[in-house]
């Protein structure tokens, strides 16, 4: 049988799944504080209640796949989460 191989979008929710407690509040703020490509920031309206699932969808939403990885990967170093950061960057 063949192993399925992981999408990005798999990989951003462990990251984001990784986040607990304060560590998703402080990645939540961060975001909504981010400028990535030029595009404005999430609002925090959206945010603020969002849970793992919903920040996944507006991470691609706002910022398509490979800025949703960069943006995920820059909000996680500045939260000094370098694992989950370095993890994430180099997926291909």
């Amino acid at each position: 049988m063949e192993e399925l191989q992981e999408s990005l979008e798999d990989v951003l929710l462990f990251a984001l799944d990784d986040l607990h407690g304060e560590d998703f509040k402080r990645f939540k703020n961060k975001l909504h504080f981010s400028y990535l490509e030029g595009k404005d920031p999430i609002p925090w309206s959206k945010l603020k209640n969002a849970n793992t699932l919903d920040v996944l969808q507006l991470l691609l939403e706002v910022y398509g796949e490979q800025g949703a990885q960069d943006a995920t990967v820059k909000v996680l170093r500045a939260i000094n989460m370098r694992d989950s950061a370095s993890r994430l960057q180099k997926w291909n």
